[in-house]
């Protein structure tokens, strides 16, 4: 028995955003020494990728009262494959930029990643 080729399927899913998606940006922040120890300064990097942004369903938005998804957030799916080719998975600490410049704060990251592989990135967005 063989086993399934999820790289390919991350092809796929990473072709389906680029044809309806857009460049967006995943913008981590690190410490980096100051000019004195306790005074760290922050440097940003920005990681390219292709992703889309839409609204939350009212399936999602029926959570709302009970839980940590407020009605304005927004669901965010990003390209796993150029990710992936920089070691960078995104975490509720990065921020989320679009090509119009929003910014939107990561507030939670799920990957779609069966066998270990990620396949894509299903982000918790809010602004």
């Amino acid at each position: 028995m063989t086993a399934f080729d999820y790289t390919a399927i991350r092809a796929v899913a990473d072709q389906l955003l680029t044809d309806f998606g857009q460049a967006v940006l995943i913008r981590r922040a690190t410490n980096t020494a100051g000019l004195t120890p306790w005074e760290p300064s922050q440097a940003t990097t920005d990681y390219a990728s292709i992703g889309v942004v839409t609204n939350l369903t009212r399936w999602y938005a029926s959570f709302a009262e009970n839980s940590d998804i407020l009605r304005t957030d927004r669901l965010g799916y990003v390209s796993a494959g150029p990710l992936v080719a920089l070691n960078i998975v995104p975490t509720p600490f990065d921020l989320f930029v679009t090509v119009t410049g929003q910014i939107l704060r990561i507030i939670d990251a799920k990957p779609i990643a069966p066998a270990g592989i990620p396949v894509l990135y299903v982000l918790q967005l809010r602004s």
